[in-house]
């Protein structure tokens, strides 16, 4: 029986994205399936590896529940929720570009591309928020990029190999939209610290300062969106 939480994100329904290598994808097609491989990040390579007891009892799981979620294999997917945040696009081309980066040192990553609305598609649940004592506030493991993933094989007919020109038209998308917010954010603190600035009529200086601020309340709110739906 699903818990509460994975028949909300059931509902959920759009493709996921997956990075590999070729080897990888050719066993896959071999195989006739994309099967689990690995274990969640938080006990893997996390703060919480060797303390899966504690990480239990702080989430109020039972053994079950703690094994369903947190037990055995798993493969790793980008969905296209994702918002525009500081540093990705979000949507489509953000998960895309996950997806790809997910394979270092790999020239020519292979994205795949799964449908999850088939009925033989199986649940992709989002990583799972996880109380953080100093933080004060819930994380979970790249959250924020609308990362799922899945303890069940997924069969090759419900997977789509993306072409290189799908790959790098994502990944130019999301790279402008990162390097026009860094230079955003660079042209305002060096306007706001000019002399120019500074010997500007006061309702000039006045209006940057609130176009400033406003981007930042814009960063902040994006932030707090997020770390807000992990309480």
């Amino acid at each position: 029986m699903m818990t509460a939480f994975e028949t909300a994100w059931a509902l959920v329904k759009a493709p996921m994205y997956h990075g590999t290598n070729q080897d990888a994808w050719e066993r896959i097609q071999e195989e006739g399936f994309l099967k689990p491989y690995d274990a969640p990040p938080d006990i893997s390579v996390g703060s919480w590896v060797g303390k899966e007891k504690e990480l239990q009892e702080l989430l109020g799981m039972s053994d079950d529940e703690f094994e369903r979620n947190f037990g055995g294999d798993w493969s790793f997917f980008w969905g296209d929720q994702a918002n525009p945040s500081i540093d990705t696009v979000g949507g489509k081309a953000g998960a895309i570009s996950m997806g790809a980066n997910w394979v270092d040192g790999v020239e020519n990553p292979v994205v795949l591309e799964i449908d999850d609305t088939h009925p033989d598609s199986p649940l992709f649940m989002p990583e799972i928020p996880i109380p953080d004592k100093i933080l004060g506030r819930s994380i979970s493991w790249d959250g924020r990029y609308d990362q799922r993933r899945t303890n069940e094989p997924i069969p090759l007919h419900l997977i789509r190999q993306l072409s290189q020109e799908e790959i790098e038209a994502a990944q130019a998308k999301d790279e402008r939209f990162y390097n026009a917010e860094k230079q955003r954010d660079r042209l305002m603190s060096e306007a706001y610290r000019s002399d120019a600035m500074l010997n500007a009529p006061d309702q000039d200086f006045y209006d940057h300062v609130n176009m400033r601020d406003r981007r930042n309340e814009w960063v902040r709110g994006q932030r707090e969106k997020y770390w807000g739906e992990q309480q």
